[in-house]
């Protein structure tokens, strides 16, 4: 079995190994030895698993399972020349364990010594629903620690084994379980009146996050939200570069150049709408400039009377 031989065949980077390819002008072909390559070497597994082959038929399953009963075959009854890389004389034989000894040693100790552990853990066994005094148990030390390392049981039920507990003063620990205990009587109080106080979210401040009142900021509408006739929206960002949107109502009362103000200062404005509505008809005002207090309306004498009208703007604050 090998890689294919087409002279059109490009190399893997990774690999080196020769692969086909469908993308160049003069692609590789699935010749008679790459087919055959492929077929006589699964047949090989099929043979070591004892197979017969089968022609394809796609209506009968048995003709397509040949391969996968050849691995399961040798999988299952197969014979594995080694295990863990050792051969069997490399291994004790399962008879030394009621038979004679076929060496004098295991896992580096004497024979005698492994015998002398047998028999201690027979006697854990014997005594294994025998715990406390009279198991003929005796832990020198838990987790490192002798027992005077340790604080007795009667100190939860009887006078205090010393005045600290984990390096803390037992007043101070007392401090805790009655601030705990706070804590489990308000666990049904949220929000204010709980006595708690998130001092930050996901390692953050609060004003790290955008405040709900940012998208409510209006400047001289009457009704405090988005939808008054005049105000704007400061979106996140970084001070100075965040995009502003402001709208308003203004009444236009002469036919000569006439400045409006800004609901709130851009730092820099880029456009402004400007559509007068009126009974029957609809025409824009003319915006002779714009800056970021304000912006000009130029209505030329060709309009006259006081005209209402509304705008839009964008810019960045």
């Amino acid at each position: 079995m090998d890689f294919t031989q087409s002279d059109a065949s490009v190399t893997h980077a990774g690999t080196g190994n020769k692969m086909h390819q469908d993308d160049q002008p003069v692609t590789t072909i699935w010749s008679a030895d790459d087919a055959n390559s492929l077929i006589w070497s699964l047949m090989e597994v099929v043979a070591a698993g004892g197979q017969t082959a089968q022609q394809f038929d796609p209506d009968v399953p048995a003709s397509y399972q040949v391969f996968r009963d050849a691995i399961l075959a040798l999988i299952t009854g197969g014979d594995a020349d080694t295990v863990d890389g050792q051969h069997a004389a490399d291994l004790l034989n399962r008879a030394n364990h009621t038979g004679a000894n076929h060496a004098d040693t295991l896992g580096g100790q004497n024979l005698a010594w492994v015998r002398n552990l047998a028999n201690a853990l027979g006697t854990l066994a014997a005594n294994r629903v025998q715990q406390g005094s009279g198991s003929g148990l005796d832990a020198d030390m838990v987790d490192g620690q002798h027992a005077a390392d340790l604080l007795n049981r009667a100190n939860h039920t009887g006078a205090n084994h010393a005045d600290t507990l984990g390096g803390q003063n037992l007043a101070w620990v007392r401090n805790l379980a009655n601030t705990l205990g706070t804590l489990a009587a308000n666990r049904v109080q949220q929000g204010s009146g709980s006595s708690l106080d998130a001092d930050m979210l996901d390692g953050h401040h609060a004003s790290h996050f955008l405040n709900n009142a940012d998208f409510q900021l209006v400047n001289d509408g009457a009704n405090p939200n988005i939808y008054a006739d005049s105000g704007y929206i400061i979106f996140p960002g970084i001070p100075g570069r965040r995009l502003c949107l402001q709208w308003g109502k203004r009444t236009s009362t002469t036919g000569n150049p006439e400045t409006f103000l800004w609901p709130t200062t851009f730092a820099e404005a880029f456009t402004v709408h400007t559509q007068r509505i009126g009974a029957g008809h609809k025409y824009i005002l003319c915006v002779a400039g714009i800056n970021s207090n304000g912006f000009t309306i130029d209505r030329e004498g060709g309009i006259a009377a006081d005209k209402d009208f509304y705008f839009i703007g964008f810019g960045r604050t």
